[in-house]
């Protein structure tokens, strides 16, 4: 019974070991230019004095050909002589922080992220009538003006960072009971012009770009997520039978120009007037794109012609 008693208390503890194990990996990632590494505290790259173009410049002086190659795949070897982890650049964030991109991982301490409607809903809400819904502008005035102030404790905070991700819990929580308490008391409350609905919906629309900035920095703050995003999707949505017109703005393009300035701006504006990302967009796909798989019709091989007219209408024109 006792050597019973003493395999159970073995078992127990080495699963603990190995949980605890998991929990520090987790709460103490990896980042190049790692201030308790001295051997790279030499390197301009890592000279946060800089200029962002300086510290580039010099990293790539660093890099040899093989290895400036290595950074062109989405799935970046570690460089162990200038103190680099690996990097996986494929991280998704369509609306909300998704765990679609091999780059990006929900665990027990961050079990989920913020996940708003798909973009078509969301670009379709320029009708004046779902403003009316959403509230007036002083709503959202104050909505944004509270979520402002939590985003710099988020990523300035000296806390465990376990902390900081527990900080973005909390303000997706009061961001959330701040929206429907304002819709309810504001819902009667009409909007006057066309442009004070554009302004509310605009500002609404950077307050959802907000909170997924901010969830996706905290969740790299704690290794579950890289800084690098695949958002938004800009395509035209010219055939409903693509599958994936839901990840898209719609078939207009200055709409879907608008979306991804907003976008795109929200992900990546740390605030400040700093030359550094928040986070990085990379919107997709480049032109012409509405295939995946279809009937042995794939979009590394399939031919996308287009007749020159439409081109310039639509495909071009929203990247004007």
């Amino acid at each position: 019974m006792a050597m019973a008693a003493r395999g159970v208390l073995a078992m127990v503890v080495a699963v603990a070991v190995v949980w605890c194990n998991n929990v520090a990996r987790a709460q103490t990632p990896v980042f190049a230019c790692d201030a308790s590494n001295a051997t790279v505290s030499g390197y301009g790259f890592c000279d946060r004095t800089k200029s962002s173009a300086a510290r580039a410049a010099d990293l790539l002086g660093r890099l040899t050909l093989a290895e400036k190659v290595g950074f062109l795949v989405n799935k970046q070897a570690a460089l162990p002589r200038l103190g680099i982890p690996a990097y996986e650049w494929w991280s998704e964030a369509l609306h909300g922080v998704s765990y679609v991109g091999p780059g990006t991982r929900f665990s027990t301490l961050v079990p989920g992220a913020t996940s708003f409607p798909q973009p078509i809903l969301t670009a379709a809400s320029f009708n004046a009538s779902l403003f009316r819904a959403i509230g007036e502008e002083r709503m959202c005035v104050n909505i944004v003006s509270m979520v402002h102030a939590l985003p710099q404790q988020q990523l300035r905070c000296n806390a465990p960072m376990h902390g900081c991700a527990c900080a973005v819990q909390d303000l997706r929580q009061d961001m959330l009971v701040s929206l429907v308490t304002g819709v309810l008391r504001h819902c009667l409350m009409g909007i006057n012009s066309e442009m004070e609905a554009q302004k509310a919906w605009s500002m609404m629309y950077n307050l959802i770009v907000l909170v997924v900035s901010t969830e996706a920095r905290a969740m790299h703050n704690v290794g579950l997520a890289g800084l690098t995003f695949w958002s938004p999707n800009i395509n035209i949505f010219r055939d409903p039978r693509w599958g994936r017109g839901q990840e898209t703005p719609g078939e207009d393009p200055l709409l879907a120009s608008k979306y991804a300035v907003g976008y795109v701006t929200g992900l990546q504006d740390a605030g400040g007037g700093s030359d550094a990302l928040k986070v990085a967009a990379c919107c997709k796909h480049y032109t012409a794109y509405d295939v995946d798989n279809w009937k042995g019709v794939e979009r590394y091989t399939f031919d996308a012609v287009q007749q020159v007219i439409h081109m310039r209408v639509n495909e071009l024109r929203l990247l004007q």
